[in-house]
C-alpha cells in the first residue's frame, strides 16, 4: 500500500507547512484502485482535496483549509479541491460569505475548485423545494465564467456541474451531483459521462454512502423520504443502480451528509468490468473534528491510488499576550415610546414606553423624561419622568411626543404621534347614538398594504341588541357601520352575529393599513331605524375570484365575493358542524365527502398568470395515496390544486412550461388548524404555513386549462370528470375560510392575514363605548 505523507518518508515540509498539525486519522484498509490504464512514467504522481461537509467550521478554520491547500500545492501537486456539501447550516449570506474567501483563495492559486450543494444549503433549508438561488448566487456559473476547466450545467444552476482538465495524457472530469439527485439529473448526467467516455471521472454527490459502507436507500433515517423528496429521486443505492454502475469511465465516488460515522471505503464491479470506489468522509461529530481534509493521491508507476487524512488546524501561532484589560465602551440607552394612538377628547391616554441602558458609566442611573415636542395645545404629563404614564390634551390635533432617557452621558430617545380628535367633528351621522373606536395594532402589521379585509371579532355587552339589554338597534345588526378615521364608511359583511351575547365577527375592508402607525376605525351602532348597512361583496376587491366562510349549516356554501360561485353538492358528514379557526367549518370524515361548484365557475379554471390559494385546515389523518388529500382542486389533467401530501404542503399547478408537484414542509399538526397559502406569481411557487414561507421552487408559463374546460371546482376531494369515488384524493379533518385570489398576494399581506385571524385580539382592540355628543 503507497503510504505518503507519513513520519517516515515524507518531504522536507516548507516553513508554512510546518506550523500545521499533521494527524493521520487512517489509512484506508486497501487502495483505491483506480484501475489506471497502464502506469506511464511521464506522467507525475497527482493529488485531489476532498473537503467534507463544513456547516460547523469556523471563518478560521475554513481559511486555515485552504491555505493548507494553496501552500501544498506544489509539494502535493495538487489538481483540485473537491467538496462534499453543506457548506452551511441555512443558507444565509452570513454563511455563504464564510466559506467563499476559502474557495477565492484557490481560485486566486488557480487551483481547480469543486464546491456542491448539500441538503443544507438549499434556500431556507428546505431540500424538497430544490431551490438553490442563494448557492447560486455564491457559486453559480458565473463564478467560473473565466475557468477554462468549466464544463457546464444542469438546467443554468451550479447545482448540477462538472469540470474538466488534462494532466499529462490523461483526461479528468469531476461530475457534482445535486442531493438524492432527480431522475432528469440523472439523465443528464448519463449524457455527459457517454459524451466523455475517455475521461477518468471522479463524482462528488453530498448524500450517497453510509458510514457502515451500505449506500443510502429511501428507508434510512436520512435518506430522501426523510426530506419529503419524491419517491422518484435517487437515492445512493438508486443513484448506483441507475447511472454509476453502468459507466465504465467512472473511477470514484466521494460522499459526506451521514454523522454516525468518520469514514467509511467500498468498491464494487461496474457492468463494464471497471472499479467502482466509493468514500464517505464526515468529521462534524468527532472530537476535535475540525480542519480535516481527505488528501487522495494517484501513483502513476504502480497505477494505484490511496487516501490519507490532514489534519489543517488549528495552525500553531506566537500569541501576543498583554497585561490588564480595556474597558467597555459607554452605550447611548435604547428607548421606545411605544405605538402610536387615537384618542377622543376628554380622554386621556397611556404612555407604557421602555428604555434600558448597559449601566455605564459605572455608578449612573437613567433619568427618563416626556416632552411634547409639537402639537396645537397643551399636554399635561402624570409624571413625565416615569417610562409608563399618562398625558391629557387641551385641544384636538396631531400631537408628536418624545421620550428621552439618558445616562449621565448619553442619551437617546423615540417619538410617538397621539391623534386627539373632537367629539363633535368627528361623528358620522346622529342616527347612530354610539361607537366604539377599534385600534388596529400596527406591530401586527407587516407592511404597508391596500383594500385589505380585516377581521373583526369582539364579544361586547353593549353589542348586544337592545331587547337583550344591549345597545344595538336591530337584532340581526343591520345598523352597524364601520368608518375610517375620517368618517368614510367601509365596506363590511356580517359573518356572525349573537344578540344574547354581543358576539361580533365582521369582515371589513380598511383602504389602508400601515405597520408605520396604527389605523383606526369607527364602528357605530344603535340605530334602530337604519336598513341593513352591509355591502358584502365590495369587502372583497376585484382579486378574489372566490371566499368561502364554509359556516352554513344547510343549503349551498355561499362565494362572499361578487362572482357568486356557490356550491352546487355537498355530500359531507358534517356540514357547519365543526368548530372553525372563524366561525364554524365543514367536516369531511368519508371517502367520498366533497364539496362541488359549478363548471360555469370559469373564473376558477381560466389561464391564471399569477394566482393565490389559502385555507385554514385541520387534517384529523395524513391520507394516502400518491397525490396526497386535496384542500381545492380544479384538475383534470390540466389546472390546479391545493393539497396535503403525507402531511405536507403541496401545490399541483399545471402550468404551460411544465406541471409542478412538491412538498413544502414543515408537517402540518394533525387535529390543529394551521393557515395554509400557495402563490404563484409567474416566476415562482411559494407555500406559506401560518404566515411563513416553508420554500418555493421556479416555475413560469400559465395555468392549462384546455384539458378540463369542462370539469367543476371541489373542495376536499379530487374526482375524474366531476364524478367522485372512493380514491387516494379525499381530505379527512375540517376545512374554514377557502379563498382564491387571481393575483400573487405577497408575504406582507399573508403574514398580516395570519396576524389578524389567528389573534383578532391582539391583532386589534375597541375601546369603551361612547355616546354621541
Amino acid at each position: 500500500m503507497a503510504l505518503f505523507l507519513s513520519a517516515a518518508n515524507q518531504k522536507p515540509m516548507s516553513t508554512r507547512l510546518k506550523v500545521f498539525s499533521f494527524v493521520f486519522l487512517a489509512v484506508l484498509a486497501s487502495s483505491l484502485a483506480f484501475l489506471i490504464k497502464s502506469a506511464r512514467t511521464a506522467d507525475a504522481n497527482l493529488s485531489f482535496v476532498v473537503i467534507p461537509d463544513a456547516q460547523s467550521e469556523s471563518r478560521e478554520v475554513i481559511d486555515a483549509i485552504c491555505q493548507w491547500v494553496v501552500d501544498n500545492k506544489t509539494d502535493q501537486n495538487i489538481q483540485a479541491v473537491i467538496g462534499l456539501g453543506d457548506l452551511t447550516n441555512y443558507a444565509t449570506d452570513a454563511e455563504f460569505q464564510r466559506v467563499t474567501p476559502c474557495f477565492d483563495r484557490l481560485n486566486a492559486a488557480d487551483i481547480i475548485n469543486v464546491p456542491i450543494m448539500g441538503n443544507h444549503d438549499y434556500d431556507n433549508y428546505a431540500p424538497q423545494n430544490r431551490v438553490a438561488a442563494k448557492f447560486d448566487q455564491y457559486f453559480g456559473p458565473a463564478r467560473f465564467a473565466n475557468k477554462t476547466w468549466y464544463g457546464g450545467n444542469y438546467n443554468g444552476s451550479n447545482a448540477n456541474y462538472y469540470v474538466k482538465f488534462t494532466f499529462g495524457s490523461r483526461k479528468f472530469l469531476i461530475l457534482a451531483l445535486e442531493f438524492f439527485p432527480r431522475p432528469a439529473v440523472v439523465n443528464w448526467a448519463s449524457a455527459v459521462l457517454d459524451q466523455n467516455w475517455d475521461s477518468e471521472v471522479i463524482v462528488t454527490t453530498h448524500g450517497y454512502l453510509n458510514p457502515n459502507k451500505t449506500r443510502i436507500t429511501d428507508g434510512d433515517t436520512t435518506g430522501p423520504t426523510f426530506y419529503s423528496l419524491p419517491a422518484a429521486d435517487n437515492s445512493g443505492e438508486d443513484l448506483w443502480l441507475n447511472l454509476l454502475k453502468k459507466k465504465g469511465n467512472i473511477k470514484l465516488v466521494v460522499s459526506g451528509h451521514q454523522l454516525d460515522g468518520t469514514t467509511a471505503f467500498r468498491s464494487d464491479t461496474g457492468e463494464k468490468g471497471n472499479t467502482v470506489n466509493q468514500l464517505f468522509n464526515n468529521f462534524q461529530l468527532m472530537t476535535d473534528g475540525n480542519g480535516w481534509l481527505g488528501v487522495i493521491k494517484l501513483d502513476s508507476v504502480t497505477g494505484k491510488a490511496s487516501v490519507k487524512y490532514v489534519k489543517a488546524y488549528p495552525p500553531t501561532y506566537n500569541l501576543n499576550w498583554s497585561a490588564g484589560t480595556v474597558a467597555p465602551a459607554n452605550k447611548a440607552p435604547a428607548v421606545n415610546a411605544g405605538l402610536d394612538q387615537n384618542i377622543i377628547l376628554p380622554a386621556t391616554v397611556s404612555l407604557s414606553g421602555t428604555a434600558t441602558d448597559d449601566g455605564l458609566p459605572a455608578g449612573s442611573s437613567l433619568t427618563i423624561s416626556w416632552s411634547k415636542v409639537s402639537g396645537p395645545g397643551g399636554v399635561t404629563f402624570s409624571n413625565s419622568g416615569a417610562v409608563v404614564t399618562t398625558a391629557s390634551f387641551s385641544a384636538a390635533g396631531q400631537y408628536l411626543l418624545r421620550l428621552t432617557a439618558s445616562d449621565g452621558s448619553l442619551s437617546a430617545s423615540d417619538d410617538i404621534i397621539i391623534s386627539v380628535n373632537s367629539t363633535i367633528s368627528t361623528w358620522y351621522d346622529t342616527a347612530w347614538p354610539y361607537r366604539k373606536i377599534i385600534t388596529i395594532n400596527r406591530a401586527k402589521v407587516a407592511g404597508n398594504l391596500a383594500s385589505f379585509p380585516v377581521l373583526v371579532s369582539i364579544t361586547d355587552a353593549d353589542l348586544k341588541s337592545t331587547d337583550n339589554g344591549g345597545k344595538v338597534g336591530n337584532i340581526n345588526g343591520f345598523d352597524f357601520v364601520f368608518t375610517n378615521s375620517a368618517n368614510t364608511k367601509l365596506a363590511h359583511e356580517i359573518e356572525k352575529y349573537d344578540p344574547a351575547t354581543g358576539q361580533l365577527l365582521v369582515w371589513v375592508n380598511v383602504p389602508q393599513i400601515s405597520n408605520a402607525s396604527d389605523t383606526r376605525l369607527n364602528l357605530y351602532f344603535g340605530n334602530a331605524t337604519a336598513a341593513n348597512q352591509q355591502n358584502k361583496t365590495s369587502v372583497w376587491d376585484s382579486h378574489f375570484m372566490a371566499v368561502w366562510h364554509l359556516n352554513e349549516k344547510s343549503g349551498n356554501q355561499l362565494d362572499a365575493t361578487s362572482q357568486n360561485y356557490n356550491s352546487t353538492v355537498l355530500a359531507l358528514s358534517g356540514q357547519g358542524t365543526a368548530v372553525g379557526k372563524i366561525n364554524d367549518a365543514d367536516y369531511f370524515a368519508s371517502a367520498t365527502d366533497y364539496i362541488s361548484f359549478p363548471a360555469t365557475a370559469t373564473n376558477l379554471k381560466k389561464q391564471f398568470s399569477q394566482i393565490s390559494v389559502s385555507a385554514w385546515v385541520s387534517p384529523a389523518s395524513y391520507g394516502a395515496g400518491y397525490w396526497g388529500p386535496t384542500i381545492i382542486s380544479n384538475t383534470d389533467g390540466d389546472g390546479w390544486a391545493m393539497r396535503i401530501n403525507d402531511g405536507y404542503l403541496e401545490p399541483d399547478f399545471r402550468l404551460s412550461n411544465g406541471n409542478i408537484m412538491l412538498k413544502m414542509g414543515p408537517q402540518l399538526p394533525l387535529n390543529a388548524w394551521s393557515y395554509v397559502n400557495l402563490v404563484y406569481d409567474g416566476a415562482k411557487i411559494t407555500g406559506y404555513v401560518n404566515g411563513v414561507s416553508v420554500g418555493s421552487t421556479i416555475a413560469t408559463g400559465t395555468m392549462k386549462n384546455s384539458a378540463n374546460s369542462n370539469t367543476c371546482t371541489f373542495l376536499g376531494n379530487d374526482p375524474l370528470y366531476c364524478t367522485v369515488t372512493v380514491n387516494e384524493f379525499n381530505f379527512n379533518g375540517n376545512l374554514d375560510e377557502v379563498r382564491v385570489s387571481d393575483s400573487a398576494r405577497s408575504a406582507a399581506w399573508i403574514a398580516t392575514e395570519y396576524a389578524n385571524q389567528s389573534n383578532p385580539a391582539a391583532f386589534l382592540t375597541a375601546g369603551a363605548t361612547e355616546s354621541k355628543p
